[in-house]
């Protein structure tokens, strides 16, 4: 995927990405003349993402996200792209897996349900059978790196292209983030009703619809 930016726009980013007191400037700037480039994260204020690694730069927009939320886009992309799901229904589904990782940061279940089990592991915090299948797809692909982008997203779509498929079949009934978000709970995902917590999952989803908005429209031109 490519964007087209105006010069206005890539003379900001570069701004930013100098940092220190040029890159406060321009933000302030930037916010006085178009309501953008207001902090998308703060570890003091936001439950969500409490404990996250340092912000980084936005692939897409050169806009200040903490690395959680750069992999929250990446996933509603290419669900969008590998399933033809609406924004929002993209954003359900990877709401799940940041509730279900603590916001992409535990990888590996700290403290397992099932004692004497290894516990989840992956985006999908895959347990039992599919987490043996998970480690499987590892193995078969080459990949070492249990937390891989590229390990996670590829089980997860050979799950949805084969075993756990019937979650796209729900999906093309639903047409809001909330009942989307149910859906994957319920139906991918399955957790114990004491630990759903459903409340939890929408919330971050809805959050990360709101982010996924403000940074991909910074990348049209037309908003300069």
């Amino acid at each position: 995927m490519s964007y087209n930016y105006g010069p206005r726009y890539q003379d900001l980013v570069q701004q930013m990405q100098q940092g220190g007191a040029t890159a406060v400037k321009a933000a302030k700037e930037a916010r006085k003349s178009r309501g953008y480039m207001s902090p998308l994260i703060s570890a003091k204020k936001s439950k969500l993402i409490e404990g996250i690694d340092t912000p980084i730069f936005s692939k897409s927009s050169g806009v200040t996200v903490d690395k959680a939320y750069e992999t929250s886009f990446k996933l509603i992309d290419d669900l969008k792209a590998d399933y033809g799901m609406s924004t929002e229904i993209a954003a359900g589904f990877v709401g799940n897996l940041w509730h279900e990782t603590g916001g992409f940061k535990y990888m590996q279940e700290i403290r397992p349900l099932v004692k004497g089990s290894k516990g989840g592991l992956g985006f999908a915090q895959w347990t039992g059978r599919r987490r043996d299948n998970f480690e499987s797809y590892l193995k078969q692909e080459g990949k070492e790196d249990t937390a891989s982008y590229d390990a996670n997203y590829g089980f997860l779509k050979r799950e949805l292209d084969t075993t756990e498929g019937r979650v796209l079949k729900r999906l093309e009934a639903i047409s809001n983030i909330k009942d989307a978000t149910k859906v994957v709970s319920e139906t991918y995902l399955i957790p114990s009703k004491k630990y759903a917590k459903i409340d939890k999952r929408i919330e971050a989803a809805e959050d990360i619809l709101k982010r996924y908005n403000e940074d991909r429209s910074l990348t049209d031109e037309d908003n300069w």
